[in-house]
C-alpha cells in the first residue's frame, strides 16, 4: 500500500515530468495501433492486392516503431533516475529495501503504462481512420475508409506496450542495484564541472571538430569529382556513410569543445560580455552544453538522419514513379504482331486517340564508353537504329522525350538509361562503327523514355538520319506501336485490352560479331547461323508488349507503402527528440532550482532571470536543430548530386514542420523552466 502511495505522490508532485513521458507513449500507442489495424483492415487488403505484402511491411514498420519508443523510453528512464537519486538514497535511509524502491517505480511506470494505453487506443481507434486515408492517398486507391475496432491490432498493441513497460522496469532495476547508497549523494558534484579558461587540448579539439563538419559539407558538394579517379557504385553509394561519420564526430567534438571556443570568442567584447547578466547565460549555457554533449550530439544526429531518411524516400518514390513513366511513356507499347488483336479488344470498350508505329534495324556496332575516368572499355553488340524523323512522330505523343537535330547524314544520338538515374557518370568516344563499313558521329547522349528496353532486346539505341536508316541493310527488322486510349485511369479498359494476351517474349535474333582489325564484323540475322560447335553466337528475345497502368499501380502500392511508413517513422522520431530534450532541461531546472534561488536573493528581477531561462533555452534547443537541418542539407545535396530527383524536396518541408516541433517544445519547456526554479522548495 505506501509503495503505492509514493508512486501515485510522486507521479502528482512531478507531473511536468511524466506529462512529456505520457504524451509520448500515448503518441507511440496511437501510431503502433494505428499501423497493426491497417494490417488487419481486410477491405485494404483485399484493394492493394496479393502482389504488395501490406500486412507484412506494415508489421515491419510496427515494429521500427517499437525500437524507437523503446530508445526514447530508456533515455527518458535514464534522466528520471538520475534526477531522483537524493530521494532513493533518502528511501533506503529510513530502511526501505531496493527490492521495494523496485516496487515504486514499477508502479509508477504502471500508471503511466496503463494511462498511456487507454488514451492511446481510444485515439488509435479515432484516428486510424485518418491513417488509412494518408495511406489509401500515397497509394491512389478508390476505396473508402471507415473507422473499426480492430480486436486483434488492440490485442498486439497491449502486448508490445507491457513488453515495453517490463523491459523499463527491467532497465530501473538495473539502474536501482547498480549503485551504493554513498553515489546517491554523490552523483551531482561529479556532473558540475566547470570550465574556467580555454585550454589549448578545447581549442585544438574544437577547431578538429568544425573541420570534420567542413569536410562533410565539402564532400557534398564534390561527391562525383572525388569518386572520379576510381569510381566505383559501391564506394559512390557509401559516401552518405562517410558523411554521416564525419559529421557525427564533428558534431560531438563541437558540442565537447568548439562551444569554448565561440563563448571565448563572445566574451572578448567585454562590454557586450559584461552587460546584464550576458556573463552568466554564457557560463551557464557553456556548462550546460559541455555536461549534455552526448544528449546534443545524438539529438543533433538523430534530426539529421531523419530529415535525410524521409527526403531520401520521397526521392525513392519520385524516382520509381519516373522509372514507370521511363518505362511506359505511353499508355500501351506493343509489337506490331499484337497490335491488331489489342486494337480489336480496345473498340469494343473504347477508341485509341494517338498512335505512333516505331520501325527499328539492328545491326551489329562497336563504340567505346568510360565510367568516369576509369579505363576505356570496348563493346562490340547489335544496336537498334531509329530514325530521326520517326523520333519526332513519338514526340506528339511522348513528352518526355528530348528533342534532336542531327548535323550530318552520318551524325547520331546516344539513348542512354544512365542518364535517368545517375549523372554524368558514362561518356562515350564520337565514332561508332557499324558492320558493312558505316561510321557514326555522336553528337551526344539523352535520357532513355523510348519505353522499356526489353521490347528493344535490352540493347543499345541510337537515333540516326533518315538517309543513313534508309541505307542499312539488315534483316533483323521489328516494329513497334505505341499508342494511348481514352479514359486511360480506368484499369478496367487496360484488362480489357490485353484480354487473352500474355506478356511473353518474341522474336529471336542471332549474332555473332567481333573486332577485326578496327572494323566490326559478323551478323545479325532472325535465323540461327550457328554452324559449328565453337560457333560464338548469341541469342537475345524481346518482350511483346508493356502497358502503364499496371505498372503504375503497382509502384503506387508498393513505393506508397514504403512513404508512408518512413514519412510517420520520421515525424515519430523529431517529437522523440524533443520530448528528450525538454525532460533533460527539466532535470536541469531541479538541479539548478537552488541557483536561480540564490540569484534572486542577491536582487535580480523575475524578469531579468525569465529572460536568462528564455536565452539559455532557446540556446540548448536551436542549436542542435539548426546543426541537425545543416547536416540534413548537405546530405540532401550528396544524394542529388548521384540521382538528382524532386523528391528531395520533401525533406525541406520536414525542416519546417521541425522548426514548428521545436518553437511550441521550446515555449513550453522555458516556461515550465521558469516555473521550477522560481518555486519554493
Amino acid at each position: 500500500m505506501i509503495i503505492s502511495k509514493l508512486a501515485w505522490k510522486s507521479v502528482r508532485s512531478q507531473y511536468y515530468h511524466y506529462a512529456v513521458y505520457l504524451i509520448g507513449m500515448i503518441f507511440a500507442v496511437t501510431i503502433y495501433y494505428s499501423f497493426r489495424a491497417i494490417a488487419y483492415d481486410q477491405i485494404l487488403l483485399n484493394s492493394v492486392g496479393s502482389e504488395i505484402r501490406l500486412k507484412n511491411t506494415m508489421e515491419w514498420g510496427g515494429f521500427l516503431i517499437i525500437i524507437m519508443i523503446i530508445s526514447f523510453m530508456l533515455t527518458v528512464n535514464q534522466f528520471f533516475f538520475s534526477r531522483r537519486v537524493k530521494e532513493i538514497g533518502i528511501y533506503q535511509l529510513i530502511g526501505m529495501r531496493k527490492r521495494q524502491i523496485a516496487g515504486v517505480f514499477f508502479s509508477e511506470i504502471s500508471i503511466l503504462g496503463i494511462t498511456a494505453l487507454v488514451i492511446g487506443l481510444l485515439l488509435g481507434v479515432i484516428f486510424s481512420k485518418l491513417f488509412s486515408m494518408i495511406l489509401i492517398k500515397v497509394m491512389f486507391l478508390t476505396i473508402e475508409s471507415s473507422i473499426r475496432l480492430s480486436f486483434p491490432a488492440m490485442l498486439e498493441t497491449i502486448s508490445a506496450f507491457i513488453f515495453i513497460l517490463l523491459l523499463i522496469s527491467i532497465h530501473s532495476w538495473f539502474l536501482l542495484y547498480s549503485y551504493q547508497l554513498t553515489s546517491f549523494f554523490k552523483r551531482d558534484e561529479k556532473a558540475a564541472v566547470t570550465i574556467e579558461q580555454l585550454t589549448k587540448k578545447q581549442l585544438f579539439l574544437g577547431c578538429v571538430g568544425v573541420g570534420l563538419i567542413l569536410a562533410g559539407y565539402i564532400l557534398s558538394f564534390h561527391v562525383l569529382s572525388l569518386a572520379a579517379d576510381d569510381f566505383n557504385p559501391v564506394i559512390l553509394l557509401s559516401l552518405p556513410f562517410l558523411l554521416i561519420a564525419l559529421c557525427s564526430a564533428g558534431t560531438y567534438l563541437f558540442f565537447k569543445y568548439t562551444i569554448h571556443i565561440l563563448i571565448w570568442l563572445f566574451s572578448r567584447g567585454k562590454q557586450r560580455y559584461y552587460r546584464g547578466l550576458t556573463m552568466l547565460v554564457a557560463g551557464s549555457t557553456r556548462l550546460h552544453l559541455f555536461k549534455g554533449s552526448n544528449t546534443l550530439t545524438t539529438i543533433t544526429i538523430f534530426i539529421a538522419c531523419s530529415l535525410g531518411i524521409i527526403g531520401g524516400s520521397a526521392s525513392f518514390y519520385t524516382l520509381g514513379i519516373e522509372g514507370v513513366t521511363r518505362t511506359n511513356p505511353t499508355d500501351f507499347l506493343v509489337s506490331s504482331e499484337l497490335y491488331g488483336t489489342i486494337q480489336k479488344n480496345i473498340e469494343q470498350k473504347t477508341s485509341i486517340t494517338q498512335s505512333v508505329p516505331l520501325k527499328f534495324k539492328v545491326i551489329g556496332g562497336q563504340y567505346r564508353q568510360t565510367i568516369k575516368n576509369q579505363e576505356t572499355t570496348t563493346l562490340t553488340e547489335p544496336i537498334n537504329l531509329l530514325g530521326v524523323s520517326n523520333y519526332r512522330e513519338y514526340q506528339k505523343i511522348n513528352p518526355y522525350l528530348k528533342p534532336i537535330v542531327l548535323k550530318k547524314k552520318d551524325s547520331a544520338v546516344m539513348i542512354d538509361d544512365m542518364q535517368n538515374g545517375f549523372r554524368e557518370l558514362i561518356t562515350y568516344d564520337p565514332v561508332v562503327k557499324l558492320t558493312d563499313g558505316l561510321m557514326l558521329e555522336t553528337e551526344g547522349s539523352v535520357p532513355d523514355y523510348l519505353g522499356n528496353a526489353m521490347l528493344r532486346y535490352n540493347q543499345r539505341t541510337m537515333i540516326v538520319s533518315d538517309e543513313l536508316f534508309n541505307q542499312v541493310k539488315t534483316a533483323a527488322a521489328y516494329e513497334l506501336i505505341a499508342f494511348n486510349i481514352k479514359k486511360n485511369n480506368d484499369s478496367q479498359l487496360t484488362d480489357a485490352a490485353l484480354k487473352g494476351i500474355n506478356k511473353e517474349w518474341q522474336g529471336p535474333i542471332y549474332y555473332e560479331l567481333n573486332n577485326d582489325a578496327g572494323s566490326v564484323k559478323g551478323y545479325v540475322s532472325t535465323v540461327s547461323k550457328k554452324n559449328s560447335e565453337d560457333s560464338e553466337e548469341h541469342e537475345v528475345w524481346r518482350l511483346n508488349y508493356t502497358s502503364r497502368l499496371p505498372n503504375l499501380e503497382h509502384t503506387r502500392k508498393e513505393l506508397g507503402i514504403f512513404l508512408y511508413i518512413i514519412l510517420f517513422a520520421g515525424i515519430l522520431a523529431l517529437v522523440i527528440s524533443g520530448s528528450v530534450l525538454m525532460v533533460r532541461q527539466f532535470s536541469e531546472a531541479e538541479r539548478e532550482k537552488t541557483t536561480y534561488q540564490l540569484l534572486e536573493r542577491l536582487g535580480i528581477s523575475c524578469r531579468q532571470i525569465q529572460r536568462l531561462v528564455y536565452q539559455q533555452n532557446i540556446i540548448i534547443f536551436f542549436l542542435p536543430m539548426l546543426l541537425g537541418i545543416f547536416h540534413a542539407f548537405f546530405a540532401v545535396r550528396l544524394f542529388n548530386q548521384v540521382v538528382p530527383s524532386s523528391g528531395y524536396q520533401l525533406a525541406y518541408l520536414s525542416c519546417g514542420l521541425l522548426i514548428l516541433i521545436y518553437v511550441i517544445y521550446y515555449m513550453i519547456t522555458a516556461k515550465i523552466y521558469y516555473w521550477i526554479v522560481s518555486k519554493g522548495d
